[in-house]
């Protein structure tokens, strides 16, 4: 009996150091997720450079979408959980954890792809703030000639 009580002990305070270390599991906005960096195909422009482990966010292929790659554990990856249009041409994402209780230590990206707010233009530069970093997402020059891209035009200003 002392032994079951001993083991019931160990296993709840070993629980509780593993929820601590991580921290708990938010649920992100993303449409899609993948692990690793998006195909060239999903990605305006079809250019995914290699990023030196650092957050990046690419235009989506359908012009739609942000996708932003964050780096860290595999197993419980950044997510995006709020997305918001903070000034003309400017959104704000916050990021969570994701996962569970138990990550792993190996550095891996992952990529998420989230809905743009319709009346931020494409055509234009696009600054995404995430955490204290400033990400300036260029157009495409495809996208400006292209009869085939978006049909919107591009703002004055």
């Amino acid at each position: 009996m002392l032994v079951r009580a001993l083991a019931t002990a160990a296993l709840v305070a070993v629980c509780g150091l593993s929820f601590a270390a991580c921290g708990t599991a938010e649920a992100g906005i993303q449409t899609k997720q993948v692990s690793g960096l998006p195909d060239a195909d999903e990605v305006a422009g079809g250019v995914v450079e290699p990023t030196d482990f650092e957050t990046t966010v690419f235009l989506s292929a359908d012009e739609a979408s942000l996708i932003i790659v964050t780096f860290g554990s595999g197993s419980c990856p950044a997510v995006p959980t709020a997305l918001e249009e903070t000034a003309p041409q400017e959104v704000g994402v916050t990021l969570g954890s994701s996962g569970g209780s138990m990550c792993t230590s190996d550095m891996a990206a992952t990529s998420n792809w989230v809905e743009l707010p319709e009346d931020v233009d494409v055509l234009s530069p696009i600054t995404v703030h995430i955490d204290d970093e400033e990400i300036v997402v260029e157009p495409v020059p495809a996208l400006r000639t292209d009869p085939s891209g978006p049909e919107r035009e591009p703002e004055a200003g």
